[in-house]
């Protein structure tokens, strides 16, 4: 992750966050938290003699890991010996009193890429992307002289400064050529898979030349100028096994109407055979300097002259006037424009595109032939001609026009814009101030809140009461950081509200509208929807899309699109033959001297080789019925899929630790492991572990080698966040607490701090049990931290760590007692004294003479104390207690421990007592002496044996003077208690 990233997390940032203030070192004052990335935080910082500076410092969960403490420093080591203008210089590197290693850097004010990119649409004007890459490919031109790949190179790893210099960030990964510790698959957990070359994914790391970084350089063109990656897969692992199997298709099939020069320069960069590539960064740079020439576009400031040490790349060479004047300069563009209007040849019948929509489902609105159309569309009526939409740089194709139920072409929300005073566009700008108001309050509070309710409802109300007035009012066209109507923006929601239409959009949603009839529930399932965080809410497997399939609101509807706006299978053959036709008649063109203007309108595949090539049947190609055969033949049943997928991370696992790559390899998986604990899937997590395990077991047979894998496995896999979240999950539904008590017991105690912060809030009795048990695994020598912990507890839990202390029997143990013993939190203090008391008899004194104190609070700690203790030199006080005439007015907590500690310590006085207590009523009914009676008889139903109390409760039950209706029903329900007891305990014969 690049330095200055900014985290999205910001449970990830507490811990970074704290160290504002701090000082560092005694001289380094930290001023700001710049970003959090995957393996350290970025800070600005000033020096006590006033110098500011950025200082990364490796995370502390790392900061014990040597190999990951050399890859953190191999960073400064790596850029300075680049020392290049573009890199960040790197000014010393020491450690933070806590022994985390950390670097003193450059100060950097601006933008990562990223972020302008992000900016700016996600789509970039053409002479600002090749600027910025050219200062790039300069910077490579030092790094490759001196054997240096960066390995890592996309927009959120370049910075631009306020001063409009580039900056090529995160040299963590960069491999030096003459290195060889890296060898084989351990690149594959290297880089990032949408921007990676693919020699690079499959992992040949021995093989990677500077050829990779100018991939590099050509998929972040890519990106910047379509806003499309080339590899975009669901998931990570997809992103790499697309980058290691599939070819990049020419960008002219997103973005035909770019220029043909810059279309071939973007091709050639991405080519899959690196021999087809530019052959070094100065060729590349010559290019780009050529189109910027071409587009208008003047390079960025000459670099400052060499710093000392720097390693001078040979210079790139003026551009011949001959290139420069072939063309005559157009404006720089500033956004993508729409495609030349251009012949129609007779091939190329111009398109139409359908929309389908189903109730709450959405639907692929696919082209029918697969390119833009000429500007002319047939218009509405007579009067109001309607133009079709132009190409959307942000969908990579032109948008469908509303068809009204014959197939002409009608004025709706996404083909017609209208003035911006409008009263459709101003009233639906009123009613998304309603939205305003009700997502900050759900957020903050929650949907119970009445706050939340009452926006809820006020928003309901208003959308329902312009929709009985017009019911299309509520009909957007989504972009990705915007909602629209009409042609104009009615809804454009600030952080962190504009991951709304961001994730709508990113899930292929086009538009949406809420239809006449929405009822308030509906309402609330439609906001619920688009406030969830794709990858924090869902499976890897779904997107929102899916979410709001799945629900099946009747009054929401939306259309969806994929990320090409491609339909099935025979749809995306269409289109590409079509694209091959274009390509034929571009080469036809070449070859007839067609003007360059038609030629430049016509191309989609721009690699010269592609001019007059024609396509021949391949050697190796299968006719139908060898395919046939071989089909059945290959089909791989899903238990088998499994096993190939266990077996294939264990050896990649096996292969990284053998090359001391382990940390990073395991990474991803952590991330797989915290997905499914989010979604609830934590069985699934579990069996996963337990099967890789399984392997690693057979696969290694040497015992100390095997416990160590296995135990870094596991501890990535549900360590750190992972385990916080599993821990959630299991405070709300305990169901999969047998299948993860296992794992919980093979991870490390770097997690006891994690537990023990979740044991505080643990009500569940058996999860209790099961954390408890962690923490008995480590606490000795951390004691300290145990008793830390104790303090404000639920009271079992307080209870159950207190024992634990007392069994361990260590000397820190002890002083943590005694330090308990004069805790401000009663429960503690009272269980505590019980243990540090010089002998039993003391203890039990002790806690009869608290049993008369004053505040109703130290009375019940100590009866719980005394209950749990078994104390039985207590039981004359609290048998006084309940004998006196004040007990009727005590607390109901307070009058039902007391009843528990009658039954508990003497059962054979205390149940006679308490049997009369729930029997004796009075003339007058009294409330206070009802609560008590059916408080009684409750207790004895949970603790009694006794055929005779059954029998006495029973009759009680049956009562009809001097009893009330609780009392009767509660003695009821105890004397049923008791003979099911009874029944099971005489192994099933009748009471």
């Amino acid at each position: 992750m690049a330095d200055l990233v900014k985290s999205s997390k910001a449970g990830d940032e507490a811990g970074p966050v704290a160290r504002v203030g701090s000082v560092i070192k005694g001289k380094w004052t930290i001023e700001g938290l710049l970003g959090v990335g995957g393996m350290a935080a970025v800070f600005a910082a000033s020096h006590r003699n006033g110098q500011r500076a950025a200082l990364k410092i490796l995370h502390a969960d790392f900061a014990r890991e040597k190999v990951i403490r050399e890859r953190f420093l191999k960073e400064a080591y790596v850029s300075n010996k680049v020392n290049h203008s573009a890199t960040v210089q790197v000014l010393d590197d020491d450690e933070t009193e806590q022994g985390e290693p950390f670097l003193i850097m450059e100060l950097l004010e601006g933008d990562t890429v990223r972020d302008a990119w992000k900016k700016s649409g996600r789509t970039m004007p053409a002479g600002r992307v090749l600027q910025i890459c050219e200062r790039v490919v300069d910077c490579l031109a030092s790094c490759h002289a001196i054997n240096v790949i960066h390995r890592d190179l996309k927009p959120a790893n370049i910075f631009i400064t306020k001063d409009e210099e580039i900056k090529v960030l995160d040299f963590g990964v960069a491999q030096m050529r003459d290195a060889t510790s890296e060898r084989t698959a351990t690149g594959t957990a290297l880089g990032t898979p949408a921007y990676m070359s693919p020699e690079q994914a499959m992992g040949l790391v021995d093989q990677l030349d500077g050829r990779a970084d100018l991939f590099s350089v050509g998929a972040m063109m890519h990106a910047l100028i379509t806003g499309h990656r080339i590899n975009n897969g669901r998931t990570e692992q997809e992103a790499l096994v697309m980058a290691a199997t599939k070819p990049v298709p020419s960008v002219a099939r997103l973005a035909s109407q770019l220029p043909i020069e810059l279309i071939k320069a973007i091709d050639k960069s991405l080519a899959w055979d690196r021999r087809n590539r530019y052959q070094d960064a100065r060729e590349m740079q010559r290019a780009l300097l050529a189109l910027m020439a071409a587009q208008g576009a003047q390079p960025l400031a000459a670099r400052p002259p060499p710093r000392p040490l720097e390693v001078v790349a040979p210079p790139a060479p003026t551009i011949p006037p001959a290139i420069a004047l072939a063309a005559p300069p157009p404006p720089v563009l500033a956004a993508m424009p729409a495609p030349m209007a251009q012949p129609a040849p007779a091939a190329a019948p111009a398109p139409s595109f359908t929309s389908a929509s189903t109730s709450g489902v959405g639907t692929a609105m696919t082209p029918s032939s697969g390119m833009s159309g000429p500007s002319v569309a047939p218009s509405v009526s007579k009067s109001v001609p309607v133009q079709p939409p132009a190409f959307d740089p942000l969908l990579g194709y032109a948008p469908p026009m509303a068809k009204a139920p014959s197939g002409a072409p009608v004025a709706g929300p996404i083909a017609v814009e209208v003035p911006e005073n409008d009263p459709r566009v101003q009233t639906l700008r009123d009613l998304m101030k309603h939205w305003d108001r009700l997502l900050p309050s759900v957020r903050q509070f929650g949907w119970a809140h009445p706050a939340t309710e009452r926006a809820l409802r006020t928003c309901f109300e208003g959308f329902s009461e312009a929709l009985r007035h017009q019911p299309t009012v509520s009909s957007w066209t989504l972009r990705p950081y915007s909602l629209m109507t009409l042609g104009h923006t009615v809804w454009e929601p600030t952080a962190p509200f504009d991951a709304i239409p961001y994730n709508l959009f990113a899930c292929g949603m086009r538009t949406l509208r809420i239809e006449p009839g929405v009822s308030l529930e509906e309402m609330r399932e439609f906001f619920a929807l688009c406030l969830l965080d794709p990858g924090r809410d869902l499976p890897p497997e779904d997107d929102l899309a899916a979410s709001f399939w799945e629900k099946a609101l009747p009054h929401v509807h939306w259309e969806c699109v994929d990320a090409f706006a491609e339909g099935d299978a025979s749809e995306r053959e269409a289109f590409y033959g079509e694209a091959d036709e274009l390509e034929n008649l571009a080469s036809d063109a070449a070859r007839n001297n067609t003007s360059r203007i038609e030629a430049k309108a016509m191309a989609l595949s721009t690699d010269e080789g592609a001019f007059g090539k024609l396509k021949e049947r391949s050697p190796f190609a299968l006719d139908e019925g060898a395919r046939g055969n071989l089909a059945g033949q290959l089909e791989i049943a899903r238990e088998m899929w499994s096993e190939r997928y266990v077996d294939a991370l264990i050896e990649g696992y096996l292969d990284a630790a053998s090359n001391r790559d382990a940390p990073l390899v395991l990474a991803s998986l952590r991330k797989s492991t915290a997905d499914l604990a989010v979604v609830g899937r934590i069985d699934v997590a579990v069996q996963l572990n337990h099967a890789l395990v399984e392997r690693l077991c057979v696969r290694v047979q040497a015992p100390e080698n095997q416990s160590k894998l296995v135990a870094a496995l596991t501890n990535a896999m549900f360590g750190g966040e992972t385990l916080e979240i599993v821990l959630k999950r299991l405070r709300d539904d305990p169901s999969a607490l047998d299948s993860f008590a296992m794992v919980l017991g093979a991870l490390g105690p770097n997690e006891l701090q994690t537990v023990l912060s979740n044991v505080r809030e643990v009500t569940h009795p058996e999860l209790r049990g099961v954390l408890v048990g962690f923490v008995e695994q480590y606490a000795a020598g951390r004691e300290h931290e145990l008793a830390a912990a104790i303090p404000g507890s639920d009271v079992d839990t307080v209870s159950a760590l207190i024992q634990l202390l007392a069994r361990l029997g260590t000397p820190g143990a002890h002083q943590a007692l005694h330090q308990l013993a004069q805790s401000e939190d009663i429960n503690a203090r009272t269980e505590a004294r019980v243990h540090v008391a010089p002998s039993a008899e003391h203890a039990q004194n002790e806690l009869a003479g608290l049993l008369d104190n004053a505040s109703a609070i130290v009375r019940l700690a100590a009866l719980r104390t005394a209950t749990r203790y078994q104390m039985r030199g207590t039981w004359a006080t609290v048998a006084r207690i309940i004998n006196g005439k004040a007990f009727n007015e005590l607390g109901n907590d307070e009058r039902r421990e007391l009843l528990r500690a009658c039954l508990v310590l003497v059962p054979e006085r205390g149940e006679p007592m308490v049997l009369d207590l729930a029997k004796k009523g009075g003339v007058i009914v009294s409330d206070n002496r009802e609560a008590t009676r059916s408080l009684a008889a409750e207790l004895l139903g949970d603790l009694s044996r006794s055929r005779q109390v059954a029998s006495a409760l029973l009759e009680l039950s049956q009562s009809r003077w001097g009893v009330s209706e609780e009392t009767r029903l509660a003695a009821g329900n105890a004397a049923k208690r008791i003979g099911q007891r009874l029944v099971q305990s005489h192994g099933g014969a009748s009471a």
